[in-house]
C-alpha cells in the first residue's frame, strides 16, 4: 500500500472514530465503525496537462524539474555563501536534463561567484530549449537549502474549473469502473487526497455540480495533504 493511501485511510478513520484494515485493491481499505463494514476506495486529484504528447497528470512533468532544483542543491549548495541563496523558476517538461543540468549549475556558479554585494542579482537564459529565470539574493544563513525551485508548465492551463471537473469526472468515472466489480455488498466510499494546490473543497464542490456520473458510492470524501476531511458528496 502506498504511503498516500496509508494517509488516507488513518484520517478518515481518525474523523469518524473507526478503524481500518488493508483491502483488496479495490477496495484500497474497509473502514470499521460501530460494527458497520465500509470499503474505501482512496485517489489523487492532481493537475492535469494536454499537449501534442496527449493527456497525462501534470506532476510527471514537473517531478523531473524538481529533481533537477534538488540535484543542483544537494551537488552545489556548499560552493554557495551562507548569506546567499538561489530560486530558480523552471519551465516542465525539461528538456534534455543531463545538458540542462551541467548548464545550469554553470551558471549558477558564475552568479554566486561573481556576486560579493548585497543586491538582487537575476538571470533570464534559455538551456536546451529550457527558458530559466535564475534569482541570486540574501539569506538569513540558518536555511538548509540553497537552491530553490518554483515550477511552471508550459502547458498548463489557467482554468481552474476546467481543470477540477475534468480531475473530478476522470477519477469518479475511473474508480466507479473499478469498484462496480467488487465482490462486497456493504456500502463503498471514494476518498480524494487533494493534491491539486491551487484549489479547495469550495472549488471542488462547485465543479461537481456540472458532473453527471452514476457511481456506486455513498461518500465522495476530500482530503487536504495538510490532513483535513470534507464531505463533497453524499446520499
Amino acid at each position: 500500500m502506498r504511503k498516500d493511501e496509508e494517509f488516507v485511510l488513518n484520517r478518515v478513520a481518525r474523523l469518524y472514530s473507526g478503524e481500518w484494515r488493508p483491502g483488496d485493491d479495490p477496495p484500497d481499505g474497509y473502514l470499521t465503525l460501530a460494527g458497520r463494514v465500509i470499503a474505501v476506495e482512496v485517489s489523487k486529484l492532481t493537475q492535469y496537462v494536454t499537449d501534442d504528447k496527449g493527456t497525462r497528470p501534470r506532476r510527471s512533468d514537473d517531478d523531473l524539474a524538481i529533481r533537477l532544483a534538488n540535484e543542483l542543491d544537494r551537488e552545489f549548495k556548499a560552493q554557495i555563501p551562507p548569506d546567499k541563496r538561489v530560486m530558480l523558476v523552471l519551465r516542465s517538461p525539461i528538456n534534455d536534463f543531463r545538458k540542462t543540468k551541467a548548464g545550469l549549475a554553470a551558471e549558477i556558479l558564475s552568479m554566486v561567484r561573481g556576486n560579493c554585494g548585497p543586491n538582487r542579482v537575476e538571470r533570464k537564459i534559455s538551456i536546451r530549449g529550457n527558458y530559466i529565470e535564475i534569482y541570486l539574493d540574501e539569506a538569513e544563513g540558518t536555511e538548509s537549502k540553497k537552491i530553490w525551485a518554483a515550477i511552471i508548465h508550459r502547458s498548463s492551463s489557467p482554468d481552474i474549473i476546467k481543470n477540477v471537473t475534468y480531475i473530478l469526472e476522470d477519477r469518479i468515472s475511473v474508480k466507479a469502473k473499478k469498484c462496480a466489480k467488487l465482490n462486497f455488498d456493504g456500502p463503498v466510499w471514494l476518498a480524494l487526497l487533494n493534491d491539486y494546490f491551487l484549489t479547495d473543497v469550495d472549488t471542488y464542490r462547485f465543479a461537481l455540480k456540472s458532473i453527471s456520473i452514476e457511481h456506486p458510492f455513498e461518500k465522495i470524501l476530500l482530503v487536504s495533504e495538510a490532513g483535513s476531511v470534507d464531505i463533497l458528496a453524499s446520499h
